[in-house]
């Protein structure tokens, strides 16, 4: 759960933020937190049937996030490939003019078994 202070619990915030590993756990409580605050938010994730399926969630779930003018949008994006991440910034820059939040959980996904990888060899 992501714990903010209580006096900016109801603040809504005009902000923009890219949140990989959105679609379950950390990523989705952080994706929900900033939605129902007003922010626009773009679910970065490589599976685009699993990103849709958390949105629908957040959004039936929490009529706030409408009511707050926040904003839940899918990103493709496959941390493990380069070309992707290019298409990725490049689809996002189209739609946006600014980034003020970007979250990478999925990229400590990543890392560590990188780092697993390594170590067995």
């Amino acid at each position: 759960v992501l714990l903010l202070p209580t006096s900016t619990a109801n603040k809504i915030i005009t902000k923009v933020a890219i949140v990989t590993g959105g679609n379950s756990g950390l990523g989705k409580e952080l994706v929900r937190q900033l939605a129902r605050r007003g922010a626009v938010v773009y679910m970065a994730s490589r599976s685009e049937s699993r990103a849709q399926s958390a949105i629908d969630e957040l959004l039936s779930e929490h009529s706030e996030i409408k009511e707050r003018g926040g904003r839940i949008e899918f990103l493709p994006l496959d941390l493990c490939n380069l070309k992707g991440c290019q298409t990725a910034a490049k689809t996002f820059l189209e739609k946006e003019k600014r980034l003020d939040i970007l979250s990478m959980l999925s990229l400590l996904v990543v890392f560590a078994t990188f780092i697993e990888r390594v170590s067995s060899q």
